[in-house]
């Protein structure tokens, strides 16, 4: 069975070429990029004009203060809705980059015919391409898509050579994937930066700090199946504990009760759609994009089996086993419908509650592992 392998630990500049090849992708990117040269166009057009001016009417200040205001404007106009929301979009990319820790440990890829396997230091994954949303590819990586929301990227800097290259895209070709869901350009390659290293496996850590686990015995055992609405509650729930949605949110039920207290006149019409547009479309979107996440991803909608142990806990399912040391979570939060378990900024594994219906000890037993979990996060790591 032919496979081809490629390492891949990501620098900050693959996410950065990343956003570049996409930012511009489709009609509204295309006629963002027109937008920005017209603007650039028309500042380096004021600016030769009162260059000009300034030469044959110095004296004709009025004008010359008008063509300056204009660059100015002009300019403002140009880092404001352009430029600013790159360097914003930019800057918490990186931001993320720095804080996520799964994003800087080496990844081992290997793609046959049949499937796409991932190995880390954490454990093993292998997907069926049956079960691949889509496969993208783009000038500075490919895109492999597990569902709408939840992709894996390999930048091309990690392949040795265009033959390498070619090899890959040759088991994309043959693979069992839909060949409707299978978006290949044929890109050469353009500069070759791979990636070396042998994938280690985490071995029980032995610390004054950690008591030492027993792999065969774990504490507990839950066994999860996701519903769809665990996700919607869950991140419902997630989305209204951020302040600053919770004040937007107000703010349009505000305006959207106001309007329509008032509807003599067109303003107060006007007034209802602001309303309506701050107070709704963030859950509308929400709803609109678990339901996507949850209809396309095979994976999400099998059983899992968490073990937890000690100080770490492994999850098993479909695609193969995960191990997660509690060390390196980044928060444990406890909702009304579930646990979040964080093993970065933003994304969490969720336990809901519901798995324990009639299981008050074995859910009390949870909450106080969960709570030492909690207490080996804060202590100083040897």
């Amino acid at each position: 069975m032919n496979s081809i392998k490629v390492n891949v630990k990501y620098r900050l500049k693959d996410f950065r070429d990343l956003y570049l090849a996409t930012r511009y992708k489709g009609i509204m990117g295309k006629i963002g990029l027109i937008i920005s040269f017209f603007l650039i166009l028309i500042i380096s057009l004021l600016v030769l004009i009162t260059m000009i001016y300034i030469l044959i009417e110095h004296e004709d200040t009025e004008t010359i203060l008008f063509l300056i205001f204009s660059i100015i404007f002009a300019l403002g106009f140009f880092v404001l809705f352009r430029l600013a929301p790159f360097l914003l979009d930019y800057s918490i990319r990186k931001d993320k980059f720095a804080n996520d820790r799964s994003l800087q440990i080496l990844n081992c890829i290997e793609v046959t015919e049949e499937k796409i396997t991932l190995s880390t230091s954490e454990g093993t994954n292998t997907f069926s391409w049956n079960d691949i949303y889509k496969v993208q590819e783009l000038r500075p990586c490919f895109l492999i898509y597990f569902s709408p929301f939840k992709l894996l990227m390999i930048p091309k800097r990690c392949f040795a050579s265009q033959e390498h290259l070619v090899d890959f895209r040759g088991i994309l070709y043959s693979s069992s994937l839909n060949k409707r869901k299978l978006k290949l350009k044929n890109y050469k390659l353009k500069s070759s930066s791979p990636d070396y290293g042998e994938i280690e496996l985490i071995t029980q850590p032995v610390t004054e700090y950690f008591e030492v686990d027993n792999e065969e015995n774990p504490e507990i055992v839950i066994d999860v199946t996701i519903e769809k609405k665990d996700l919607l509650i869950t991140n419902f729930i997630v989305l209204y504990k951020n302040p600053i949605i919770i004040i937007i949110t107000l703010l349009g039920l505000l305006f959207f009760i106001s309007g329509i207290l008032n509807l003599d006149s067109g303003i107060n019409l006007a007034t209802i759609l602001l309303g309506a547009f701050f107070a709704f479309l963030l859950p509308i979107m929400l709803l609109i994009n678990v339901n996507r996440m949850y209809n396309n991803d095979a994976t999400l909608k099998k059983p899992f089996k968490y073990s937890f142990y000690t100080n770490h806990y492994t999850i098993d399912y479909s695609a193969g086993t995960n191990r997660v040391e509690c060390a390196n979570l980044e928060k444990i939060v406890e909702i009304k419908s579930s646990f979040l378990l964080y093993i970065s900024p933003k994304l969490f594994h969720m336990i809901p509650k519901r798995v324990f219906a009639g299981k008050e000890d074995e859910l009390e037993k949870f909450r106080q592992l969960i709570h030492k979990y909690r207490s080996y996060k804060s202590r100083p790591k040897i």
